[in-house]
């Protein structure tokens, strides 16, 4: 006697939509993705980023979570997001463990990274695929640098 039949469609592999050939197809169907790293000293820009359409997920960064990027390994939460927003405390230097995962995790070449300075106002600099911004700028002014990093909207 035959078991249940299993719909195929349930049965078929996840598809990893984070495949660079993908990318047009997550632009038109989904939310973008925005991963928001470390102690946020500065504003908090969660609220505002999720207003502009952004699905915002948070890590608390080495030194509070275990990091595979530390191991050698690549980390999903940075490889599915469309955009990094990685703080770092340069007042801190070595004295914060944290830092050497979280510049690895801006450095992480899967997608953008702006690198939030807290405790500064220096105005936002974009260079290719990286940028930098004080984070103790407007959260208006961080979310417009998020929104210049992942791309123009294809509806404007």
């Amino acid at each position: 006697m035959e078991g249940p039949k299993m719909d195929p469609e349930l049965a078929a592999p996840t598809l990893a939509l984070s495949r660079p050939e993908l990318a047009e197809i997550r632009r038109r169907y989904a939310r973008p993705e925005v991963l928001v790293v470390g102690p946020n000293r500065g504003v908090p820009i969660e609220d505002g980023l999720m207003e502009r359409g952004w699905q915002v997920t948070t890590c608390e960064g080495p030194g509070k979570k275990d990091c595979p990027l530390l191991r050698g390994r690549s980390c999903d939460l940075r490889t599915h997001a469309d955009v990094a927003v990685v703080h770092i405390d340069p007042s801190k230097g070595r004295s914060d463990g944290g830092l050497l995962g979280r510049v690895r995790c801006a450095a992480e070449g899967s997608s953008p990274a702006l690198i939030a300075l807290d405790g500064r106002l220096d105005p936002g600099n974009v260079e290719g695929a990286a940028a930098t911004i004080g984070a103790a700028r407007s959260v208006r002014e961080i979310v417009e640098l998020v929104d210049r990093l992942y791309g123009p909207d294809e509806d404007a």
